[in-house]
């Protein structure tokens, strides 16, 4: 997570559109806390317990996925947004 934090698509689009430096802090800041600290770890007990896999999967995996899923919306949101 903390890697892709510092090279996700989320702070290429905040560095284009010349948002403050404090402020892109503060966007990554509010990612951490929310998606490694608070929803992540719940997701990952959720997928576990409640969902069937045809095959199995690490954490890491997850995780990836879920990354680049964040990504993909990132991207088209901030897209609309210009």
């Amino acid at each position: 997570m903390e890697s892709w934090l510092d090279n996700s698509k989320v702070l290429e689009k905040m560095k284009k559109t010349n948002t403050p430096e404090d402020k892109q802090k503060e966007i990554i800041e509010m990612l951490r806390s929310f998606l490694m600290v608070k929803y992540m770890p719940k997701m990952l007990e959720k997928f576990r317990k409640e969902f069937k896999r045809p095959f199995p999967i690490s954490d890491i995996s997850l995780v990836t996925s879920t990354c680049k899923l964040f990504d993909a919306i990132f991207e088209t949101t901030t897209d609309s947004l210009n």
